[in-house]
C-alpha cells in the first residue's frame, strides 16, 4: 500500500470518528434533555399527587356517604391507590 493510500485511509478513519464522536455528544446531549423532562413531570406528578389526597382528605370526601355515591370520588381513589404503587416501585 503506498504513502498516499494509507494518508487517505488515516484520513477517512479520523472522519468516522469525528462523526461518532459527534453523534455521542449528541446523544448524550438529548439524554440530558430527557431526564431533565422526565424530572420535570416527576415534580409535577408529585405536586398533582399531594393535591388528589389533600383532596380525599378534606371534610367532603371523607363522608363516606358522598364517597361510596360520587363515581369521581371512587375514580380518584383508584388512582391514587395505582399512582402509590407505582411510586413505590421507584
Amino acid at each position: 500500500m503506498s504513502s498516499d493510500e494509507k494518508s487517505k485511509i488515516i484520513i477517512l478513519i479520523q472522519q468516522i470518528l469525528e462523526d461518532s464522536r459527534r453523534r455521542a455528544e449528541e446523544s448524550e446531549t438529548r439524554a440530558q434533555e430527557e431526564r431533565r423532562r422526565a424530572d420535570e413531570l416527576g415534580g409535577k406528578f408529585d405536586s398533582l399527587l399531594s393535591s388528589m389526597n389533600k383532596l380525599l382528605a378534606s371534610n367532603r370526601i371523607k363522608d363516606n356517604r358522598l364517597a361510596e355515591t360520587d363515581p369521581l370520588i371512587a375514580e380518584l381513589k383508584k388512582a391514587l391507590s395505582y399512582a402509590d404503587c407505582i411510586t413505590k416501585k421507584k
